[in-house]
């Protein structure tokens, strides 16, 4: 992983623990991986470092549904298709879940071989925390 960049990967590490019945983890290194465990029937959290350029790294960005971004015709990302491109095939292809929930966490460091930055490992907790039920409203992502 580059950096920040990982960050799903250490949430997922996080929440390891936590599997069972009501959580399923899929670690994915492409999002375009995301076609094929998607179930329009099932709950989902994708859980992403973003490079918005707009918040402070650390920062949790949410979307929702029919909220979620749009795919950038000039999209940087080092991922042959991005997050939002591949959920915009999904959604096409009819396997986007009903209740789908996206959580980019802001990254400042993408470069290979990078540690995640204190701010976005300080975010993966609060999201772990969050989806096990051990977070408090206000800690809880937006």
């Amino acid at each position: 992983f580059r950096g920040d960049d990982g960050v799903g990967a250490r949430v997922a590490e996080l929440l390891a623990g936590a599997q069972g019945p009501e959580l399923e983890l899929h670690l994915l290194a492409d999002p375009t991986e995301l076609l094929h465990v998607l179930d329009p029937a099932v709950r989902t959290l994708v859980v992403d470092a973003v490079c918005t350029g707009a918040a402070a790294p650390g920062t949790l960005h949410r979307w929702d549904g029919d909220d979620l971004p749009s795919p950038d015709p000039q999209p940087a990302s080092g991922h042959a298709l991005g997050l939002a491109t591949t959920l915009a095939l999904a959604r096409a292809l009819g396997r986007l879940p009903r209740a789908l929930t996206v959580l980019g966490i802001e990254g400042r460091d993408f470069r290979l071989g990078r540690p995640l930055s204190p701010e976005v490992e300080e975010a993966a907790r609060a999201v772990a925390a969050w989806v096990t039920g051990k977070a408090t409203v206000d800690s809880a992502p937006p």
